[in-house]
Order: C-alpha cells, then sequence, then structure tokens
C-alpha cells in the first residue's frame, strides 16, 4: 500500500474519538443497536475495540520496516520500459499482500 495512505490509517486508528466513532458505525451496521440489551451492547463494542486493536496492530507491523525485495523494484521501476513498470507494480502489490496475510496468520 501507498505509505502515505498507511500513515493516515494509522493516525486514524491511534486517535481515541475515531476508534468510538468507528465502534459506534460498527455496530450499527451490524444492528447492534437495534438489540436494545445493554450488556450486549458492552460486549459487542468490547469485541470491536478488540479488532480495531488488531488492525492497528496489523497497520503497525505493516509500517515496521522497509522490505529490501519491495525497494528494489521501486529503484528499478524508472529503469524500465511502461509496460514493464506496470508489471513491477502488480508485483509490489503482491509482494506487500504476501507480508500482510504472513502477519495476519501470526494474528491467528
Amino acid at each position: 500500500m501507498d505509505d502515505n495512505m498507511m500513515d493516515k490509517v494509522k493516525q486514524l486508528l491511534d486517535d481515541p474519538d475515531t476508534m468510538q466513532t468507528l465502534s459506534q458505525m460498527i455496530g450499527e451496521l451490524g444492528g447492534g443497536q437495534a438489540s436494545g440489551l445493554a450488556t450486549q451492547n458492552d460486549s459487542d463494542t468490547a469485541n470491536q475495540m478488540e479488532m480495531m486493536s488488531k488492525v492497528k496492530s496489523v497497520m503497525e507491523r505493516m509500517n515496521s520496516g522497509p522490505d529490501p525485495r519491495i525497494n528494489l523494484l521501486t529503484a528499478l521501476k524508472p529503469y524500465m520500459r511502461q509496460g514493464r513498470a506496470a508489471h513491477m507494480d502488480k508485483a509490489i502489490r503482491m509482494l506487500q499482500m504476501t507480508r500482510m496475510t504472513s502477519i495476519l496468520k501470526d494474528l491467528t
């Protein structure tokens, strides 16, 4: 992913007010407000906060350090034909996805 976008997501996840707003939105989408039971809403909110915490953890690990494979492809990209550069973009996205799946695998 784009580093700028990852930084923005991290900033959003670091803000407690944003986390609360996201939690409320997820609760409303999931029908948590329609149940009317305070204990169920509390447990739903706790589950949502835990999920947001895990997402924040994944994002932090994604930004934890540079990937030398991605750095190499990015450095070579200006010297490639346009068609080959497009293939390098796909390869970079694939490397990012494999990194994300390995992080998610470690969480479970």
